[in-house]
């Protein structure tokens, strides 16, 4: 029996994170918050303008219909064999 590991590192300050409730966080205090569909964007808006920050609902909506297709099933169930 393998226990899963997670080896998150914080997109900011490079620390570990560390799942909490449905957050991962880092010691210096960066979050991210895990989505209703179990994902984590560790993305961040360095550079860019926070206004036009994140998906739009074309895109939410593109990844949903994605995502429901399973095309990551093989690769999950790859996964869970090697783990």
């Amino acid at each position: 029996m393998f226990r899963v590991i997670y080896m998150y590192v914080c997109p900011i300050c490079k620390k570990r994170l560390r799942k909490l409730d449905n957050v991962w966080h880092c010691q210096n205090g960066h979050s991210f918050d895990i989505a209703r569909k179990g994902y984590v964007n560790l993305l961040t808006t360095k550079g860019r303008n926070p206004k036009n920050a994140g998906d739009n609902a074309e895109m939410v909506k593109a990844r949903t219909d994605f995502l429901d297709r399973n095309y990551y099933l093989p690769l999950a169930k790859k996964t869970a064999e090697v783990m």
